[in-house]
C-alpha cells in the first residue's frame, strides 16, 4: 500500500474533524428535541463560569463607588479653605432633589464660633440675620440675642430638563450674607457643606467670602453652585434594565415571527409569556426610581418601542395560532377515505 501524501493526511485529518463536528451537532439537536435531566459537563461549565465571573466583577465594581448618601464634589476658590475664627460658618446641606416641581430642598445650618458674636453659653451676644438669596425669592434667617444659632430649610429653584431622565441635570444658585441686624454690618461668612443626595452626584461651587458680592442679580461674587446629576450606579442600572428590555422584546418579536411564518409551533403559553412581559414592563416602566410622567426621553427611545413590539408580537402569535387551529379542524372535518 503506498504511503499517503501529506495532502492526503491533511484531508483524512480534516474529514475526521467534520465526521466529528457532525455528530456532536447530531448529538445537540438530539438533546433539544429531547430534553432529560443530565450531568453538567465541561461544555456546560464553561459559559457558568464566565457569566458567573462578569457578574461578580460588576458587583464588585458597582458597589465599590457606590454611596448611600449620594456623593458630592467640592470646588471653587472656598473648597480647600480653612474656617476662619471670626465670622458665622453656614452649613449647606442638599436634602432633596423635586425635578417634577423644578426645585430642590437644602438645609441652612448656622454655626458661630467667633467669641465676639456669642457667649460663653454659645448663645448669641446679638442679633444676626442670615439673608439665603435665590432667583425667585429671598429668606430672612433672623437669629435672636440670647439664643443659639440655628437654621431652615430653602427650596431654591432648579435649571433643568426633567424628559432627560435618567441622563438629566440640574443647577441650582444660592447666596449667602450675614449681618448685624440692628447696624446693618456685614459679617464674614464661611460655607461648608458635608453631605449629598441620595442617588445624586453633587458638584458644589463655593465662593471665598459671599458677602463682597453684589447681591443684585444674584449672580456677582460669592453665589454657591449646586450641580446635581444621577448617580453613577443608578444609571447603570437604569442601563443594564434598558438593554434587558430590549432583549426580551427582540426576543419576543424574533419567536413570534417565527411562529407566524410556522417555522415553530403556535401555542397560547407563548401569548401568555409576551402578554405578561408587556404588563410588566408597563409596571416596571412606572416605578422606576424618580421616573417621570410618560412621554420623557426614555420612553420615546426604549419604553413605547417595547410596547409596540411586545404588542405586535401579541397579535403575530395569536393570528398565527388562530390559523393553525384552523387549517387542524379543516383536516379533521376531511372525509377518510
Amino acid at each position: 500500500m503506498p504511503a499517503r501524501t501529506p495532502k492526503q493526511k491533511a484531508a483524512r485529518a480534516a474529514g475526521r474533524v467534520a465526521a466529528s463536528k457532525a455528530v456532536q451537532a447530531r448529538e445537540r439537536a438530539y438533546i433539544r428535541a429531547h430534553p432529560s435531566p443530565r450531568p453538567f459537563n465541561r461544555g456546560d461549565l464553561v459559559p457558568t463560569i464566565i457569566i458567573a465571573a462578569v457578574v461578580t466583577t460588576m458587583f464588585i465594581a458597582l458597589n465599590s463607588f457606590y454611596n448611600v448618601d449620594g456623593g458630592i464634589r467640592i470646588t471653587g476658590p472656598g473648597a480647600n479653605m480653612s474656617q476662619p475664627a471670626n465670622g458665622l460658618t453656614v452649613v449647606i446641606d442638599p436634602e432633596e432633589m423635586q425635578p417634577a416641581t423644578g426645585k430642590m430642598s437644602v438645609d441652612i445650618n448656622v454655626i458661630a464660633t467667633d467669641t465676639s458674636l456669642i457667649n460663653t453659653d454659645r448663645t448669641l451676644r446679638q442679633a444676626i440675620t442670615v439673608d439665603v438669596i435665590t432667583n425667585e425669592s429671598a429668606t430672612e434667617i433672623v437669629l435672636p440675642a440670647g439664643e443659639i444659632p440655628r437654621g431652615t430649610t430653602v427650596y431654591p429653584p432648579i435649571d433643568g430638563d426633567y424628559a432627560n431622565y435618567p441622563l438629566d441635570k440640574y443647577q441650582g444658585k444660592l447666596f449667602i450674607r450675614a449681618k448685624e441686624t440692628k447696624s446693618g454690618a456685614q459679617i464674614p461668612v464661611f460655607l461648608k457643606t458635608d453631605q449629598g443626595i441620595y442617588n445624586w452626584s453633587t458638584k458644589m461651587i463655593l465662593p471665598v467670602n459671599p458677602t463682597i458680592a453684589r447681591v443684585a442679580g444674584v449672580n456677582g461674587e460669592g453665589l454657591v453652585i449646586m450641580d446635581m446629576q444621577r448617580s453613577t450606579t443608578l444609571i447603570i442600572f437604569l442601563g443594564l434594565i434598558g438593554a434587558l428590555v430590549a432583549g426580551v422584546t427582540g426576543v419576543a418579536v424574533y419567536l413570534a415571527g417565527m411562529i407566524f411564518t410556522f417555522r415553530r409551533v403556535p401555542n397560547l403559553t407563548m401569548l401568555a409569556w409576551v402578554t405578561t412581559a408587556l404588563f410588566s414592563f408597563l409596571v416596571l416602566r412606572s416605578t422606576l426610581p424618580g421616573a417621570p410622567p410618560l412621554g420623557a426621553a426614555i420612553d420615546v427611545f426604549l419604553f413605547f418601542w417595547a410596547i409596540l413590539g411586545l404588542m405586535s408580537a401579541m397579535l403575530m402569535v395569536a393570528i398565527a395560532w388562530s390559523r393553525q387551529q384552523k387549517a387542524v379542524l379543516l383536516e379533521q372535518s376531511r372525509p377518510r377515505r
